[in-house]
């Protein structure tokens, strides 16, 4: 009877520990799965307005040490900057056909909060990230974000002026090498004028030779970045032609150098090839495939930019 009583015993002590909830608090090691749960499966669409974001508030919080060991924390540059003294709440998660795993993230310091949107691929790995909304925007402009069930994201600002309604709307598309895409864009301001370029790749490093940014005037650049080595870099390239037959691209991926002065961009089950050419200070490129995806139908990956100097290489030249 005795060690019937001790088996139970010890058979509920190992079940609780199974079941135990793990804390995603301080520097532990945890589990990317327990990392996973704390966001709660949910169903779309789904929803958020920016006056309204303490209906988002949960009890489960995650440290930033914990979240940057899956997610780095410089998704948090706008609105946050460098702080990083901040609240991390899991709001939901949401999957796509076993492709790509979606989380959105509440953050926040002592003044502001804002909601984020993650992409992990299929290998469970950071791949893209979209600030779905804040409250450090103009007061007088309320920001909705949505989530249709084809995991088309749009942000929406409603303002009043002169007793008019006024309303930008944007849809991004997430595609398969880490990018949301700008696909519609609407509005009846016609007095908008087109905002500077986010750089997603921005923060990361550029030590090596080729890293830095290629510009053709204000709104057209090629941002290189530190890849795994020395003959691998990232990239992001956005264009914008203006004239009667507006039309423009964008398009983020790997480039690989096939010499000291060569690079290619190509991708598994991507048609979109493309060609770069390095030379002193400029680089060309030119689309070999087929990439309409990542541009409009009047225009093609094809132009050359010069490198900017940036800071401590023109105080060296001096």
């Amino acid at each position: 009877m005795r060690n019937a009583i001790a088996l139970v015993f010890l058979l509920l002590a190992v079940f609780g520990c199974k079941n135990k909830k793990v804390s995603l608090q301080g520097e532990d090691q945890v589990e990317f799965n327990d990392f996973l749960n704390a966001f709660p499966e949910g169903k779309l669409p789904f929803a958020v307005v920016d006056t309204n974001l303490t209906n988002l508030d949960d009890t489960t919080t995650i440290s930033s040490a914990i979240f940057n060991r899956f997610i780095p924390d410089t998704i948090f540059m706008f609105p946050f900057g460098t702080d990083r003294k901040l609240k991390i709440q899991p709001v939901i998660r949401f999957s796509d056909k076993g492709k790509e795993t979606y989380l959105v993230t509440q953050v926040s310091n002592k003044t502001k909060t804002a909601v984020y949107l993650v992409v992990l691929n299929n290998k469970n790995e950071f791949s893209a990230f979209l600030p779905l909304t804040s409250n450090s925007k103009d007061k007088g402009i309320v920001t909705t974000a949505t989530i249709d069930k084809k995991m088309g994201v749009t942000l929406t600002d409603e303002w009043k002026a002169n007793e008019t309604d006024f309303y930008q709307r944007n849809t991004y598309a997430y595609n398969n090498v880490g990018l949301f895409t700008l696909v519609l864009n609407e509005t009846n301001d016609f007095s908008i004028k087109p905002t500077k370029e986010v750089n997603p790749i921005d923060t990361f490093p550029k030590k090596n030779k080729l890293s830095g940014d290629y510009y053709k005037g204000t709104t057209n650049f090629i941002s290189l970045r530190d890849g795994k080595d020395a003959q691998n870099y990232r990239f992001y390239i956005h264009f914008e032609n203006d004239g009667e037959d507006k039309c423009g691209g964008e398009l983020r991926g790997l480039l690989s150098m096939s010499s000291a002065t060569n690079a290619i961009f190509k991708e598994n089950n991507d048609p979109c090839v493309i060609d770069f050419v390095f030379t002193g200070r400029q680089v060309k490129f030119k689309e070999q495939g087929s990439c309409g995806n990542y541009r409009g139908i009047k225009c093609f990956f094809n132009d050359s930019y010069i490198k900017k100097r940036d800071v401590a290489e023109a105080k060296k030249k001096k």
